[in-house]
């Protein structure tokens, strides 16, 4: 199956995971860590994840500063990560922040932590912090593979898939249909989340799927479950 079209274009993605205080680093700020990426997928496996790492903003001038700083770290010290910016909730409070992803090492986090402070960015102390359940709202832009079924393929990651829902959720409501999801479906192992994409000017509702080897297939057997669950009213 070859895709009909590439698709470049921004959004958001919204998901659930714990966020503990990153052991790597020894400082008296928020810099956090997801204990486990893609939980409902790593859960059984337990391994070979990979990191990510949020820093908790007070107060900066603008998102744009924070995606600044960060590029120009990377780029100076010619290092592998992305950036994004986005907000986290813990325990019903928001905190703006700067999500990594990839690999950050202790002194990269570090020369993070002063860059932020030399610019004014003000960082959240950890006893500002609690661990534990977040809901994390990330900007994305998207890179993908469009195929004829409505079905996208993330360039940028060959584990992760998207389909359109047709329908805005609220996070609980996303929550629920997926549970009933996972209920009736045990051929493969996946981790969901909740976003949006900018197609033609509007917002395409979306659900992001997280397997190993994703495939059209795949997108297609779970997409299949998602839309006939949220359409048919079924008790837990």
């Amino acid at each position: 199956m070859k895709p009909s079209a590439i698709i470049e274009s921004c959004g958001q993605v919204t998901k659930e995971e714990n966020l503990m205080f990153s052991p790597l680093v020894k400082t008296e700020y928020a810099v956090m860590e997801s204990e486990l990426p893609f939980p409902e997928y790593y859960r059984s496996i337990k391994s070979g994840f990979p990191k990510y790492f949020y820093f908790l903003i007070e107060h900066s001038k603008t998102s744009s500063q924070l995606m600044r700083t960060a590029q120009e770290l990377k780029d100076s010290k010619l290092l592998n990560f992305y950036v994004t910016t986005g907000s986290v909730i813990i325990n019903d409070k928001i905190y703006e922040c700067i999500r990594l992803k990839g690999a950050c090492e202790v002194q990269v986090l570090e020369e993070l932590i002063h860059l932020y402070k030399s610019a004014d960015v003000k960082l959240y102390k950890r006893a500002q912090v609690a661990e534990g359940s977040a809901i994390m709202c990330l900007k994305k832009f998207y890179y993908l593979d469009l195929f004829e079924e409505g079905i996208y393929l993330d360039k940028d990651n060959s584990h992760i898939g998207y389909f359109p829902i047709g329908k805005q959720l609220e996070w609980h409501e996303f929550v629920r249909l997926t549970r009933i999801v996972r209920n009736n479906f045990n051929e493969f192992l996946f981790d969901a989340a909740l976003g949006s994409i900018q197609r033609r000017g509007k917002t395409e509702e979306i659900v992001r799927i997280y397997a190993k080897e994703i495939s059209c297939e795949k997108i297609m057997a779970i997409r299949e479950k998602y839309l006939y669950f949220l359409t048919h009213e079924i008790s837990e």
